[in-house]
């Protein structure tokens, strides 16, 4: 799907806010009647935002509500089948989706005889409706219908947030949660901010629930000595330093710079030295949580520090929104975990590649471990490590599988009209089988291996024809 043109804007944008509109009206016409709520999503920053804004709406209307987190390792009709009939005992029950369930036919046919109300709420590329889809029961909210971009406009908490506050304005003290899923899911400086992304950070500004502030801009890595902060930025990544410390001590002391001030305490001349030295802009904004401590403080390392915990521990993980400091534990993890990732970047750099005329292929192979994978491959698109007007495939063997990563940049020349790492890998299940998803710029797709060895012969002709 292309993305909304200028003339066509304001007419797109109307017929999303109807929709969302309907949607939050009939959700109006029957909480009163609910006695349960599941809300199911993503495992991500964003997912745990777009839940908790959603469980915090339900809370205000005393409706009582579960939340549940799908991580896609088995097929939806699996998952629902073993989460869903828990609930069997409410006679009045809903299910919110949210920052998932772009699938609507699988979620659709699981829940063809059952009366309940089902709220879609999401921002990735949706499959074809089917035209049978029973609209008085299933509630489909997602603004890529029509044209927005479900990144850089309206991420998954941006969307539950507008869902939120179009049932009660009292929900606009939870636009700080949404930043949380919109700092992590975009990868963007806060001064790129656009539409609805934007919207949320102006009114969390105004409403005082945070602190925008200019200074070095290292994301991950805020909360941190300076010197550590250079060495492990994950967005920018600062190759010159890039997972080590030492390297950024030499070039402070040159600069006449304390390596070990915190990064929220450096002058403005300081900052200007630092960037003014190196190859890497490291100037811009943050986003401060005025009420929270050391890595939750800060609006991007709050949400990674989700998205790490999850698969360490769900409940640890769902603590944070409400905590106002990590537990000890998981600031180790968190260290550990942007160290291994800056440096397995500084090995992206170095690792060789497979370059065709419309793709490069990285062999992660034993170079850089498989659970880093997505993360290498998403920080070396944002942070622009490869050919901007090629797809990057990075993964490898796992198991009986092949497993990609497959980014795009935003200066890929095919976004223009819409089509990107979404459309590729629905291009590529329709001609070599296997399973996958994702958004314009970043996505995941696995295959057998004859297929892969076939794709990557045939990878040229498939995208120089999309």
């Amino acid at each position: 799907m292309a993305y909304i043109d200028d003339k066509d804007r304001d007419k797109k944008e109307k017929e999303f806010l109807k929709q969302l509109d309907i949607s939050v009206a009939i959700f109006q016409d029957i909480k009163d009647e609910l006695e349960h709520v599941l809300i199911i999503s993503h495992t991500d920053a964003d997912g745990y935002a777009s839940a908790t804004i959603i469980q915090r709406m339900l809370n205000r209307d005393g409706i009582k509500s579960s939340i549940d987190y799908f991580n896609r390792t088995s097929t939806w009709d699996d998952y629902l089948y073993d989460i869903v009939p828990r609930f069997d005992r409410y006679e009045n029950f809903a299910v919110f989706f949210t920052d998932i369930g772009s699938e609507i036919r699988e979620i659709a046919e699981f829940f063809d005889d059952d009366p309940a109300h089902i709220f879609i709420l999401d921002h990735h590329e949706l499959e074809e409706i089917p035209k049978d889809l029973d609209l008085d029961r299933i509630h489909i909210v997602n603004p890529t219908i029509y044209g927005l971009d479900g990144l850089k406009e309206i991420a998954g908490a941006a969307l539950a947030y507008l869902f939120a506050k179009r049932v009660s304005l009292k929900n606009v003290n939870n636009a700080w949660i949404a930043l949380i899923g919109i700092t992590n899911d975009t990868l963007m400086n806060v001064d790129d901010y656009r539409s609805y992304n934007q919207q949320v950070l102006e009114e969390a500004v105004n409403e005082e629930q945070v602190e925008l502030k200019d200074g070095l801009f290292v994301y991950a890595a805020t909360h941190e000595k300076v010197k550590n902060a250079l060495a492990y930025s994950l967005f920018p990544f600062v190759k010159e330093f890039g997972g080590n410390p030492k390297k950024a001590t030499v070039f402070l002391n040159r600069q006449n710079i304390d390596e070990n001030k915190k990064v929220v305490d450096l002058t403005d001349e300081e900052v200007n030295k630092i960037n003014d030295q190196i190859e890497t802009n490291v100037k811009g904004k943050y986003i401060i949580f005025p009420k929270k401590k050391t890595i939750l403080r800060y609006a991007f390392e709050h949400g990674l520090i989700i998205s790490i915990s999850h698969f360490k521990n769900k409940r640890a993980a769902s603590k944070l929104i409400a905590s106002p400091r990590p537990p000890a534990d998981l600031k180790i993890e968190y260290t550990r975990y942007i160290s291994e990732v800056s440096n397995n970047l500084s090995m992206f750099v170095k690792t060789p590649k497979d370059y065709k005329k419309t793709a490069i292929f990285v062999d992660a192979g034993r170079r850089i471990p498989s659970i880093y994978w997505s993360d290498v491959a998403s920080y070396s698109s944002v942070n622009n490590l490869y050919n901007p007007n090629k797809v990057l495939f990075l993964g490898g063997q796992d198991g009986k599988i092949i497993k990609l990563s497959v980014r795009c940049s935003e200066h890929y020349p095919p976004l223009k009209n819409g089509k990107g790492v979404d459309e590729i890998i629905y291009t590529l299940k329709k001609e070599f089988g296997g399973i996958g998803g994702g958004h314009k710029l970043a996505g995941g797709y696995k295959l057998a291996p004859n297929r892969f060895k076939k794709m990557k012969r045939q990878i040229d002709s498939i995208l120089s024809s999309k």
